[in-house]
């Protein structure tokens, strides 16, 4: 028996929501961490700074993330990419528009680094 098209799409679509549930659970002691961090303000509607504010605690813990993910694979170079992840996230935290964390929620950490701060100049 072949499923319908529609039954594909919905295991898909359950699979990527599971699969984001884990990458948040995975996310969160980081994410909490970072809540107690006193970060600069973001500027917009009080509806917008509470969304960016999640969008923004989820990117800062994806770069730790990352940043501890270069530490496993090459721990002689801890200096460098501690220095790197602290100059990344400054550069992170110099996006104060909330607009543009709305903007960039679905892009991959590194992608806002490299592509957006650019376009930004920060």
């Amino acid at each position: 028996m072949t499923r319908s098209a529609k039954a594909i799409y919905r295991d898909v679509v359950e699979s990527l929501a599971a699969e984001e549930r884990t990458k948040v659970e995975a996310l969160a002691p980081k994410i909490e961490a970072l809540k107690s961090e006193e970060l600069p303000a973001l500027e917009g509607s009080e509806k917008q700074i509470a969304w960016a504010t999640d969008i923004r605690l989820r990117k800062l813990a994806e770069l730790e993330q990352m940043m501890e993910e270069a530490l496993a694979e090459m721990p002689g170079e801890k200096e460098l990419i501690e220095a790197q992840g602290r100059e990344y996230k400054a550069r992170l935290l110099k996006i104060t528009h909330a607009g543009h964390w709305i903007d960039v929620r679905k892009y991959k950490v590194e992608d806002i680094i490299t592509i957006v701060c650019r376009r930004l100049g920060v």
